[in-house]
């Protein structure tokens, strides 16, 4: 059994009138690559301040290694910031930021050296040493900004965004960058983001947050094929999952009339039998929709583009806009011309790949669909 070497109990944060934070639990083994992800002003930020002391909460408690440490300066709790912006200072080169903590601390100079050039050999950062700030890189910078963390040797690594800033060639260079870190260093790291991207590929553990409040939380697995709400589903994935609200409306049980807003065509729908409520929003994955040409499911293309393998086609069921991903099959081809015509194609998918949320809350009522057809 792991420790658990940081714990949120109950953290509530508000900035005047904004509560930013709602009574927030969460307990992060040792050890772990957990992500925080949610859009502007979900909280996430909010999370990671509290934990290095740079916000005061209104309630709760934060711990770290067992220890309460709600009330205790930043230097105290034994935790290093990797910031967005890097937070280097520009007249120190590389290797003075690096070396900047330890110096404070009072190290021989011997050692000094001896951590930070450790450090920078790990991090293949060594010829830098000698640079300042405007003359590295942006992947160059970050590296130096992990190596000041990392010569720390901190219980806990806290992540704010580090690659928001590098463009999309040298943030797939740095997410691997970051997974060797964490296998150097075998510690916690608190990473957050609004990338749902980054999310998947760096957690080991996935908390989705929204307006304050945990929406979700689970591997990158879980989250993705069970999403507990409207917002996860929605936010997790890319493209994100289509959602076609719909009214039901009971037949011989269990089987349902199924009308999808604005649609004249309504589906019969196979429940497992648990009841359904009379409004329901169907979750489908764009990957998951298939050419059909006797699919219950009938819509006129709107769009499509071309995505080298694979062809994006927007059509509308009902008054819902639907994206589906498929496969670059001569049948799927024949779509890209389909458009300016409003060709009306029938596709299918299967039950299982179908999730159901309450139309008004929102919350995940699973995988209730046993069979759809048309009536």
């Amino acid at each position: 059994m792991r420790t658990i070497p940081v714990e949120i109990r109950g953290l509530t944060v508000r900035f005047g009138h904004t509560l930013a934070l709602q009574g927030l639990d969460m307990s992060i083994p040792e050890g772990e690559f957990r992500v925080i992800l949610g859009p502007s002003g979900s909280g996430k930020t909010t999370i990671l301040r509290s934990i290095a002391g740079l916000i005061e909460p209104e309630a709760g408690s934060i711990w770290i290694g067992g220890r309460d440490v709600t009330l205790l300066y930043p230097s105290e709790r034994n935790v290093a910031m990797v910031f967005q912006n890097y937070a280097l200072y520009p007249h120190m080169t590389a290797f003075n930021n690096i070396a900047l903590n330890l110096r404070m601390r009072h190290l021989p100079r011997d050692e000094i050296d001896r951590k930070v050039t450790g450090v920078a050999e790990l991090l293949h950062i060594s010829p830098l040493l000698d640079r300042t700030p405007r003359e590295l890189s942006g992947g160059e910078a970050q590296r130096v900004g992990l190596a000041r963390a990392m010569v720390r040797d901190p219980a806990v690594y806290l992540m704010d965004e580090p690659l928001s800033n590098l463009d999309a060639k040298l943030r797939g260079e740095m997410k691997d960058e970051l997974r060797r870190f964490h296998r150097i260093v075998q510690k916690t790291i608190i990473y957050v983001t609004h990338d749902q991207n980054e999310a998947m590929a760096l957690g080991d553990h996935i908390v989705v947050m929204d307006r304050g409040r945990k929406q979700q939380e689970g591997t990158p697995k879980e989250v993705y094929d069970r999403p507990g709400t409207v917002f996860v589903a929605k936010f997790i994935g890319s493209p994100p999952m289509n959602m076609i609200p719909a009214r039901t409306e009971a037949l011989d049980r269990p089987r349902y009339r199924l009308s999808p807003e604005g649609s004249p065509a309504g589906l019969v729908l196979t429940s497992n039998g648990d009841p359904l409520p009379p409004e329901v929003q169907l979750g489908i994955r764009p990957s998951s929709i298939r050419l059909d040409p006797t699919g219950p499911w009938k819509g006129p293309v709107e769009y499509t583009e071309l995505l080298g393998p694979q062809i994006e086609v927007h059509f509308r069921v009902g008054t819902t806009r639907v994206v589906a991903i498929l496969p670059r099959t001569s049948a799927a081809e024949g779509l890209l011309e389909a458009e300016a015509r409003k060709e009306v194609v029938s596709f299918a998918v299967e039950p299982a790949s179908i999730h159901v949320f309450e139309g008004r809350t929102g919350e995940a009522l699973g995988n209730p669909i046993l069979s759809l057809q048309s009536p």
